[in-house]
């Protein structure tokens, strides 16, 4: 993850340094911090970075004209604005900004509305190693879904790759828990970011499979897939 901080507090700023530090590595996320005290040094590259943190007042620039501005060419970073006054919370959001941190920060708070704002790009980049199944790893935002037949699983990937198991649905039920996937059906277990629609019976995938949905399993399903359109919005 790529990261950019406009402040020019040096107190604040070794403060900030090191909430970034602690929530990185407790969630295992490889990062790097470019420091600035002048948007024109950063602006023509702001497209390369994921994550920006705005002070409003640094110098004689105002923070949210910058970051109206950072978003005519990066639509994708996540804005963070930091500053000591609330009165500018609403013109934060003229930005788009994700999300309006008032100092002093402390580290609980901080960790819980970071991960809040960078949930989609954790599940983007988390993954796991199995040689048994891939040399490479394997990230759990590329699953489609996951089959069981003739007492193996299959693994179906968003590209149209397809990788035998020898796991049981149980395994991989237990391990995907925590990243979005639930059973439509007692032989399948579906990644549900990469559902596109429902009919009364089936559940539409992005690439246009339909998929079993029992009545056993319906009620649960459909709850779990509304919770997670709801951490996206």
């Amino acid at each position: 993850m790529k990261i950019l901080i406009f402040e020019d507090n040096e107190k604040e700023l070794g403060t900030l340094l090191n909430y970034i530090e602690s929530f990185c590595l407790s969630k295992n996320i490889i990062y790097t911090v470019d420091i600035y005290t002048n948007s024109k040094d950063f602006i023509e590259n702001i497209y390369t970075y994921d994550l920006i943190f705005l002070d409003i007042e640094v110098q004689n620039e105002n923070g949210i004209d910058i970051g109206i501005k950072i978003r005519e060419y990066n639509d994708d970073a996540k804005i963070i604005f930091v500053t000591n006054y609330s009165k500018y919370l609403i013109d934060g959001y003229k930005a788009h900004a994700d999300r309006y941190f008032l100092k002093p920060l402390n580290q609980e708070e901080f960790n819980i509305e970071l991960e809040n704002v960078l949930e989609d790009y954790i599940q983007k980049y988390s993954g796991f190693f199995d040689k048994k199944i891939l040399k490479t790893k394997i990230y759990f935002n590329e699953i489609l879904y996951i089959e069981f037949k003739d007492r193996k699983t299959f693994l179906h990937f968003i590209t149209g790759k397809v990788i035998e198991t020898n796991y049981p649905l149980k395994y991989w039920e237990n391990k995907l828990k925590d990243h979005y996937f639930a059973k439509p059906y007692r032989a399948y277990l579906v990644n549900l970011r990469h559902i596109s629609g429902f009919t009364k019976q089936e559940v539409i995938m992005e690439n246009e499979e339909y998929l079993p949905i029992s009545r056993l399993f319906k009620n649960e399903f459909e709850e779990r897939y509304l919770k997670s359109l709801s951490k996206r919005i």
